[in-house]
């Protein structure tokens, strides 16, 4: 959460960004976010992100000082952590029980939010060593746990590549 919160408008390479946008319009972002002990990383920034968060900037709604240092978010920790558990529940993702308060294990947390975009990125194909990159952990172990491999999950990718290695075989003769 902190990575989040302290990301300024000269946290993101906008001008290496727009000199790539003029080749190809689909140009991913990047932005420097510290993680824990301050640790540098680069956050990958999809396009359509990149373009949205330029046009807050521009926009009326940006409330933060238009220098280069500014916070991209100008509320506290507490108030992202309810907005994030509103977020939650009016998306859906946070269910409700009978007395109308959200059913545990399905609450919006920002951990919650690492380990879902770890297990996309392993049900999408990304290696596990570039999604340990992505995530920024120094362990692959740390790494297997966010992407919560099942057996069958490493099943079917054993068998993907026994099926290409068969393919393989077949088309060298």
């Amino acid at each position: 959460m902190n990575e989040l919160l302290s990301i300024t408008i000269n946290s993101f390479n906008w001008k290496a960004w727009k000199l790539a946008l003029e080749n190809d319009p689909e140009t991913m972002g990047e932005c420097i976010v510290y993680g824990k002990g301050r640790q540098e990383g680069i956050a990958m920034i999809p396009p359509g992100l990149m373009r949205r968060i330029k046009k807050f900037l521009e926009s009326g709604e940006f409330k933060g000082k238009k220098g280069i240092e500014s916070k991209l978010f100008n509320i506290g920790e507490r108030t992202w952590q309810i907005n994030l558990r509103r977020a939650g529940i009016e998306s859906g993702i946070t269910k409700i029980n009978d007395e109308g308060k959200p059913i545990k294990g399905t609450i919006v947390h920002p951990h919650r939010l690492r380990h879902s975009l770890g297990g996309n990125l392993i049900k999408k194909g990304m290696n596990l060593r570039y999604i340990q990159g992505v995530l920024r952990h120094k362990s692959i172990q740390s790494t297997q746990r966010y992407t919560h491999l099942d057996k069958e999950d490493i099943k079917k990718e054993y068998m993907r590549l026994e099926h290409e290695k068969e393919k393989h075989q077949r088309s060298q003769f």
